[in-house]
């Protein structure tokens, strides 16, 4: 049995070392330019220097202490110089390799390789290292062979149409307030209060449109949603696509590169999803559910960016075969008297918005500009809302055999879900009591994996379901 033993790369030694960048490293690096710049001598530079020798020691001999081994069975895993652990996983229970490498990685030639597996700790990969940018691909090699695998390139085009359709304001928010705040301390200028001032600025411009904290509340989600869309075309940018027959292997990236491959086997379920922007586009993308993906556990892989849905059933066809669905589909009954059970709920939203909406008027009409902005945001959501209820009427349903397809919504997004019936982890049946007058059912599948994605199938015949369960799993529901 041929073994082959890679160490990690130097740069590791770096990461080690991080936890301390703030506390130890920047303060000595303070204390030498102070030296150079004005000749002057902190007081503790000498302890700084002392820490900074003995911390640098621990992390070499950590960085010397990790190896991993592979074999045509096993994937072994050593680290720790005085406290020593060995891991050993089954290469059949890998579930992903992936290899990310960013601008500083790019010229030192190196690699953060991640090792995954189903287990292990949530929202954390299995085992992670630094490695040589070849040590690394010669790693995949001999994880997963050589096999040939079919390449399907994707264009800027369509990565920035997913990125325009997925990002949101809130995510542009939650990365870009952290850097405005590091760099206005860096730089010892209030760098949000000039945004805001520009801001204000701009939005009294507009003041006889929208009132004045709309139009400053809008600017800045614009602004917002602008930082998600570019760190999100980035992020995805060169996308390309590789599928086996056993493998499947995702490139993205410019500025950090990734490739992420993993075993078809390991797949907990595949879903075409169609954002809101999707669907005033009329275009899904495609992903897939894996343990152990990507930087946290349950981490979804996109498969296809953004197509039609014509487009991912060629592909879904072509690169999972395997989740081919054989049984009849249960869909609810087309009729008009159905199809007002799906839209009663919208339209009482509807009506609630527009008496809350004229009551708040008449007892603040200040404020009326305000509250008919609200009311107007408020009867598009419904809108909205109302049309991803008539999608359930027409496309949505539940198909029931050795491979599972559930086609509905979960929340406002509109999903169409694919897994093997051993992969489904709950099936709740629910009744109201107009279901019970009409023998209908909403059932909610959802899978057995860590971010646990589901569905939710409305108006559907009781019976069948319950035939149709009876059938694939042994169930008898009135038990």
């Amino acid at each position: 049995m041929i073994k082959t033993t890679f160490k990690a790369h130097p740069i590791m030694i770096l990461r080690l070392m991080k936890p301390y960048l703030f506390i130890l490293i920047l303060p000595l690096i303070r204390a030498l330019i102070q030296y150079i710049t004005k000749g002057e001598i902190n007081g503790l530079l000498a302890l700084e220097i002392i820490a900074f020798c003995f911390i640098l020691a621990i992390a070499i001999l950590r960085w010397r202490s990790i190896s991993i081994t592979v074999n045509d069975r096993y994937v072994t895993v050593k680290k720790g110089f005085l406290i020593k652990t060995r891991a050993v996983i089954e290469v059949s229970r890998l579930s992903s390799v992936s290899l990310k490498q960013n601008i500083f990685d790019y010229i030192f030639r190196s690699v953060d390789c991640e090792v995954n597996t189903e287990a292990g700790t949530p929202k954390k990969s299995d085992f992670s290292l630094k490695m040589h940018i070849n040590d690394a691909k010669l790693l995949f090699k001999l994880i997963y062979g050589e096999e040939e695998r079919q390449t399907v390139k994707f264009s800027a085009y369509r990565i920035a149409l997913l990125a325009a359709t997925t990002s949101s304001a809130a995510s542009g928010i939650i990365v870009g307030v952290p850097i405005i705040n590091q760099a206005s301390d860096l730089l010892g200028v209030a760098i949000s209060d000039m945004l805001l001032s520009e801001i204000n600025n701009v939005s009294s411009r507009f003041n006889n449109i929208f009132p004045p904290i709309v139009n400053t509340v809008t600017i800045i989600l614009l602004i917002a949603y602008g930082v998600s869309f570019i760190i999100s075309f980035i992020k995805n940018v060169n996308f390309k696509l590789k599928s086996g027959k056993d493998g499947v292997e995702v490139q993205s990236g410019i500025i950090v590169r990734k490739r992420i491959i993993f075993k078809k086997s390991k797949i907990n379920n595949i879903c075409f999803e169609q954002t809101p922007l999707m669907r005033l586009i009329k275009k899904y993308s495609m992903r897939v559910s894996v343990g152990g993906y990507g930087d946290s556990k349950g981490d979804a892989a996109v498969i296809v960016p953004i197509a039609t849905h014509k487009e991912l059933e060629e592909q879904f066809a072509e690169h999972f075969p395997s989740f081919e669905v054989n049984g009849s589909f249960i869909r609810p009954l087309q009729t008009r008297f159905n199809l007002n059970r799906f839209l009663y709920i919208p339209a009482l939203l509807a009506l609630l918005i527009l008496g809350i909406g004229a009551a708040l008027m008449i007892i603040f009409p200040y404020f009326d500009r305000l509250v008919l902005f609200l009311m107007v945001v408020a009867l598009c959501v419904d809108g909205y809302y109302a049309s991803v209820c008539y999608h359930n009427y027409k496309h949505g349903g539940l198909n029931i055999s050795d491979c599972v397809q559930a086609s509905g919504s979960a929340g406002f997004t509109v999903r169409e879900l694919y897994c093997e019936k051993n992969r489904i982890g709950v099936i709740k049946i629910s009744q109201t009591p107009a279901d019970r007058q009409f023998k209908t059912c909403k059932i909610k599948i959802t899978v057995r994996s860590e971010n646990a994605d589901s569905v939710r199938v409305k108006n559907i015949d009781t019976s069948t379901v319950k035939n149709s369960l009876r059938e694939q799993f042994e169930l008898n529901i009135d038990e």
